[in-house]
């Protein structure tokens, strides 16, 4: 089943090809970076190929600039089970956490290309601004998460990334790893200016902006 739609690979041949595709993904998301995927004028992303926790994609094209075609995303088999999250749950399943029908219903445009309102319609992007807010758009959300705690931000985004069932990985890097090590125990948290020692008091947490 996994090597439907790769002829004329085996299955043999798929499990070797994709075995360090996975190993990669997985060093990926285990990453404690910040995360944001765009998709603009002639472009396509494969959703499976996605390992980010926001995802904005233009609405038509940037009428100031050369004829292009509007972006498109479509679903492929890295989504439905080729490239595994850590628990073992399909990328959409993930994605969609509790939702059955909204992941059923994305499913179900599996190899379809979907333009920006297709794709928010069924839950797959974030924001779908147009051309004349799209420079402003990105900046906000730039900004806003550069607001936050870099380490709270990882611990968040780290709860997204594995969501699912529970399994050893998803323990120690959704929960242990994340929150533990990059958040309670790190001076932005505990440290003498840190959030956990300035909370109540009115004062700003003075954070270290340097990722982990």
């Amino acid at each position: 089943m996994i090597a439907k739609g790769l002829a004329p690979f085996s299955e043999a041949q798929v499990f070797a090809i994709m075995e360090p595709v996975q190993g990669r993904a997985d060093e990926f998301r285990a990453a404690s970076w910040s995360t944001l995927g765009t998709l603009h004028a002639d472009g396509r992303n494969d959703m499976g190929a996605i390992v980010v926790t926001e995802f904005i994609s233009l609405d038509g094209v940037f009428e100031d600039a050369p004829p292009a075609k509007p972006a498109e995303l479509r679903i492929d088999e890295f989504s439905l089970g080729l490239l595994p999250g850590s628990s073992g749950a399909t990328r959409l399943a993930v994605r969609f956490n509790g939702n059955e029908a909204g992941r059923q219903a994305a499913e179900q445009s599996a190899g379809q290309n979907l333009d920006a309102a297709a794709a928010a319609r069924l839950g797959l992007v974030t924001q779908t601004p147009d051309d004349l807010d799209w420079e402003d758009e990105l900046r906000l959300v730039i900004e806003e998460r550069a607001s936050f705690s870099p380490d709270a931000l990882t611990g968040m985004e780290a709860n997204l990334r594995f969501a699912g069932p529970e399994t050893a990985d998803t323990k120690i890097f959704g929960r242990l790893s994340a929150w533990q090590n990059w958040i309670f125990q790190r001076p932005n948290a505990a440290g003498p200016q840190g959030a956990l020692r300035r909370y109540g008091t009115g004062q700003r947490a003075d954070y270290d902006r340097r990722r982990v």
